[in-house]
């Protein structure tokens, strides 16, 4: 099991930052390693969203959501498959009277027979690009 959590200071609103967190649809038009998303129900603040990406190979996984508008994105894994556990979120903070956002990306994974150290490896490696991607599309598409 892999626990790691990481956060970054974005030049936009929270809500802003939101916007582009909760477009799960939009993911592979930023993220390398995403290559498809179906939206499988949405009702209200919850969301089941299957995922397609490439990480040492292609893995499909359903992460249940759960969205506060302008606060929070939380998931829990739906079902068993290539990960025995995928459990985190986002948390939103305002900073800078609302004008910035200290996004905090936190996740708790178990891929079951991966070794420890590679999902630590990959946590490493892997959040800072993805925090970047965020954080440049957020400051790109939502100006304020």
């Amino acid at each position: 099991m892999a626990k790691a959590s990481r956060s970054i200071t974005i030049d936009r609103s929270p809500m802003s930052c939101y916007e582009v967190i909760a477009d799960f649809a939009r993911y592979p038009d930023f993220l390398d390693e995403v290559k498809e998303i179906k939206i499988l129900s949405s009702s209200g603040d919850r969301m089941s969203v299957q995922f397609g990406i490439n990480i040492i190979k292609r893995i499909e996984y359903v992460l249940d959501m759960t969205l506060i508008p302008g606060k929070s994105v939380k998931w829990t894994l739906n079902k068993k498959g290539f990960f025995k556990k995928n459990d985190g979120g986002w948390d939103l903070v305002p900073k800078d009277g609302g004008k910035k956002t200290e996004a905090a990306y936190s996740v708790d994974v178990d891929m079951g027979f991966v070794p420890g150290s590679i999902v630590a490896m990959l946590s490493e490696k892997q959040f800072p690009k993805m925090l970047q991607a965020f954080k440049e599309r957020i400051e790109r598409l939502k100006k304020e």
